[in-house]
């Protein structure tokens, strides 16, 4: 990443150097308005990164005014007071945002690499050691029917109980791995239609070449899900409509799109990965045994 950069933008001088340092921990070069303004010039090469506060945002100094013609827009985080309220949903899906990083999460400097790293390297988000760096256990299993589902997900609770001491944070693991398989089984797998290929009431086993797995990762601080899917079917800004609805009470009565909803409510930190046409990994994060810690949604999209 040598020879990119990295645009910050009106950030306020104590987070913008906060972040500045984990951006050229990673390698890269880092630049604000402040130093374009001082120079009067601007970097050679794309931008990869442009992080801009949440109330600014759309303002006209604050548009990514580096982005030279004919280049596609860099990836945009904005930092705002996160919370997946509608106002800030609506927003999200008005101007295609789909990353928000609350500003607490500045007093948690290795999620907020983590979150950095996911959006610059979005590949890295699939690999669950990336939520869990320093995890004891690390089990992946294939889960091919409900019968498997049921018994891998006790399975994982009863393991999760002894790291995180609570019944009712183990409880909470169990839903929402029930919640993410099914959201794999049901709603990533299409027909030669494009309709989903397998429903609840006539689901049996996975067809041969269709594949969903679970990776756990656990240490005495903290304990990671990773759901992955072979489709890749998935995208962000649905899960946001969908959420948006839930948010609002408008959709109360849905049969899709609850599942997200509760793991929101249920994780600490909520990601999801996706390789149009080849995987989805949705990985939740939890710190064991406590609870309160600032709660993130992230989306990191292969090949944007």
């Amino acid at each position: 990443m040598s020879n990119q950069w990295a645009v910050l933008i009106s950030l306020p001088a104590e987070k913008g150097k906060q972040l500045g340092t984990v951006l050229e921990s990673m390698g890269l070069s880092v630049h604000t308005r402040e130093w374009e303004r001082q120079t009067r010039t601007e970097p050679a090469g794309a931008p990869v990164l442009a992080v801009a506060p949440l109330e600014d945002y759309g303002h006209k100094h604050t548009l990514l005014s580096w982005a030279q013609p004919n280049v596609k827009r860099p990836p945009t985080a904005l930092v705002g007071s996160g919370g997946l309220t509608p106002e800030i949903l609506r927003f999200q899906l008005l101007h295609d945002i789909l990353n928000i990083i609350p500003e607490s999460l500045w007093d948690d400097p290795p999620c907020l690499e983590r979150i950095m790293r996911g959006l610059l390297c979005p590949e890295e988000m699939f690999n669950i050691r990336r939520f869990v760096p320093d995890a004891t256990v690390v089990e992946k299993l294939t889960i091919t029917n409900l019968a498997e589902k049921h018994q891998i997900a006790d399975e994982v609770a009863s393991l999760i109980r002894v790291f995180a001491g609570t019944q009712h944070r183990a409880h909470d693991i169990r839903l929402i791995i029930n919640e993410l398989i099914n959201n794999a089984f049901f709603h990533s797998f299409q027909n030669m239609e494009g309709e989903e290929k397998y429903t609840p009431r006539r689901f049996a086993q996975l067809d041969e070449g269709d594949r969903v797995s679970l990776e756990v990762a656990l240490s005495e601080k903290a304990i990671a899900l990773g759901v992955e899917d072979n489709c890749g079917t998935i995208s962000p800004r649905e899960v946001l409509k969908y959420l948006l609805r839930q948010t609002s009470g408008e959709g109360v009565y849905d049969s899709h799109g609850r599942g997200f909803y509760l793991v929101s409510n249920l994780a600490d930190h909520l990601s999801v990965g996706v390789q149009p046409g080849r995987r989805t990994r949705v990985t939740v994060m939890n710190h064991a045994g406590t609870e309160g810690h600032t709660r993130t949604l992230n989306f990191f999209v292969v090949g944007e």
